[in-house]
């Protein structure tokens, strides 16, 4: 009677032993199928409203940039749009005003969000090519641009922010032009500056159209 009754009592506790084991693999099935993703949805692609210097896709429609009246260093908040395989924004033009000869003119991006590779032009006021940036020269481990040139003679210059391809949209970026050699980075206190400083040289390393490499961002 003894050996029956331990026998049961065996087999009760295997029985819940078994339930109990089953029980967390049954929960996880449970979870990812109430998680799991609907059929037939497409994933939504980010969408930048048009920025405030829009429509400026050609020189005749640039927005104008005086030092004189502007200051020597200008930013602008800016942005790239499309849908499907058009590109909506094909350039972001500002006219820069130059007044004497030997003036550098130094245009730089920088990464806000989207998927970001940003190329930029510089023309004189006849539509020739002057001067053109892909990468950063100096930290050419980013997808920012940053552009130098030295104004032959005094008068208007057009400079062009444009996405690298079409495969690059939508995505907003800073814009910044200096008329001259230099331009002050800085922020509300010395750990601010150091982050403005900081973003123009990784501003990339969330990106999502670079792979990190050694906590910098491969450019293509």
């Amino acid at each position: 009677m003894a050996g029956s009754w331990r026998k049961s009592a065996a087999l009760v506790a295997a029985i819940a032993l078994m339930a109990a084991l089953a029980a967390p693999s049954m929960s996880v099935a449970a979870t990812a199928a109430k998680h799991a993703p609907a059929k037939g949805l497409a994933p939504t692609t980010a969408v930048f409203a048009p920025d405030a210097y829009e429509p400026d896709d050609t020189t005749a429609t640039a927005h104008v940039y005086n030092p004189a009246t502007d200051g020597n260093s200008w930013t602008s908040m800016r942005t790239v749009h499309g849908s499907g395989s058009t590109i909506e924004d094909p350039a972001d033009y500002v006219a820069i005003s130059v007044a004497e000869t030997g003036t550098p003119i130094w245009a730089e991006t920088e990464y806000v969000a989207g998927y970001y590779d940003s190329y930029l032009y510089l023309y004189d006021a006849d539509g020739n090519e002057l001067a053109s940036d892909d990468d950063h020269d100096y930290w050419s481990d980013t997808y920012s641009s940053c552009l130098y040139y030295v104004a032959p003679a005094p008068g208007t210059y057009y400079l062009a922010a444009e996405p690298i391809d079409t495969s690059y949209y939508p995505y907003s970026y800073k814009l910044h032009i200096t008329v001259g050699d230099a331009r002050r980075i800085y922020g509300a206190d010395r750990f601010a500056t150091a982050v403005a400083a900081s973003k123009l040289q990784w501003d990339n390393t969330t990106n999502p159209g670079t792979a990190p490499v050694m906590g910098r961002a491969r450019s293509s």
